[in-house]
């Protein structure tokens, strides 16, 4: 819907992704502590549709986006080996369930600090990756890096490709590629899950930042998308080798720590999402008191020391940002306390956003157990740890 945006945008996010971050949060639980095999087939269904939804949802409002002119690009230093491992993990999970060969083919010489926005080349990869394992059904999907000097020897042009043995594009589907809604055979590809929003989204992104998209394709044989996306080079430092595979798997959830003499506290107006991070983080024997507002939240800050705070932004009555600025104010016990936000407002440059209105740091609903536990390391003292 075109009426997304501005500071409506952030209001029909999270009033969006409130009850996925609910489905998608209950179903971690259940995957770490179910010990039925049929019990944990089912769970992981619901992950896999939970994350196409999720897709389905982000596409939508990222169109909305773009159309009402309140994409921005915002850049940042990055490590280009990260960002590319990061893509490839969230796709080799499919490829591997449609017995596809993933390729990582990298010029090694690529300088690897990079500036740019590293949130939309990562959607942008992400994007051409998943089009090309979607449409691919036997054979391999291989990711190529190279890049150009352009100038004056901190600018390059980095030249990212997809190449996959999929069923190819005719030269007249070739023209409506890149339009919004766009899906090429229905009746072929049926059972092929999408909007035809991710192209489309992806060419406006690349223009977004200067750069350009094309295809070659041949029907039968396959296709392969490219990009050229200017960057500057932040720091000396060279791609090397990147090596997917040597990744070892590990399936069953360990937590990472283990802090009993801590304490936080969790606020959120909805109460599935306390629950839920009351179960992600019941491994870790945290102390957890919540507060389902800002007003309560006020209270027990002004009450109790805590570790950390967990600070939901958009609530009724009192939000998060007027909740932070009652915390951090000299008067309260916890004016010195991290306090993290939580929110579904996932815009590149949010968390330099919220980290400029005074949160120490951000987390974007739905929220994982593994991040939440990042984010405790980061913040509680190691010296205070029982480790």
């Amino acid at each position: 819907s075109a009426c997304l945006v501005g500071s409506e945008m952030c209001i029909r996010d999270s009033e969006i992704r409130t009850p996925i971050n609910a489905i998608m949060g209950m179903n971690e639980l259940i995957l770490r502590e179910s010990k039925e095999a049929s019990t944990i087939e089912y769970a992981q269904n619901i992950a896999s549709a939970s994350e196409s939804l999720l897709g389905i949802i982000n596409d939508i409002l990222d169109l909305s986006k773009i159309e009402s002119g309140k994409m921005e690009v915002v850049p940042a230093n990055y490590s280009l080996r990260t960002l590319i491992t990061d893509c490839c993990k969230m796709i080799e999970g499919r490829a591997s369930a449609k017995k596809l060969e993933l390729i990582i083919d990298a010029d090694k010489t690529t300088p690897c600090n990079l500036y740019g926005d590293d949130v939309r080349l990562h959607q942008i990869i992400t994007n051409i990756l998943t089009n090309a394992v979607k449409y691919t059904h036997e054979g391999s999907v291989t990711l190529r890096i190279r890049w150009k000097s352009a100038g004056d020897g901190k600018k390059i042009l980095l030249i990212v490709s997809v190449e996959d043995t999929g069923i190819g594009i005719s030269d007249e589907n070739k023209e409506k590629l890149f339009g919004s809604f766009e899906r090429f055979d229905n009746e072929k590809n049926k059972g092929i899950e999408g909007t035809g929003l991710g192209l489309a989204i992806t060419k406006q992104l690349v223009e977004l930042m200067d750069g350009n998209i094309g295809v070659y394709s041949t029907i039968g044989k396959g296709s392969l998308f490219y990009v050229e996306i200017p960057q500057e080079i932040a720091a000396l430092g060279e791609l090397g080798d990147i090596n997917i595979n040597k990744r070892t798997q590990n399936t069953v959830y360990k937590e990472k720590l283990v802090v009993p003499d801590k304490r936080i506290l969790v606020v959120d107006d909805v109460k599935v999402n306390l629950k839920v991070i009351e179960g992600l983080l019941k491994k870790t024997q945290i102390q957890i008191e919540t507060a389902d507002g800002g007003a309560k939240c006020i209270e027990k800050a002004y009450n109790k020391k805590y570790d950390v705070i967990l600070l939901d932004h958009m609530m009724p009555e009192i939000d998060g940002e007027d909740a932070l600025k009652e915390i951090k104010k000299e008067g309260c016990i916890n004016h010195d306390t991290p306090v993290i936000v939580l929110t579904a407002y996932v815009m590149a440059g949010a968390r330099e956003k919220y980290i400029e209105k005074g949160f120490d740091d951000y987390l974007s609903k739905p929220v994982s157990g593994e991040d939440l536990e990042d984010m405790l390391i980061k913040y509680i003292k190691k010296e205070k740890n029982d480790e």
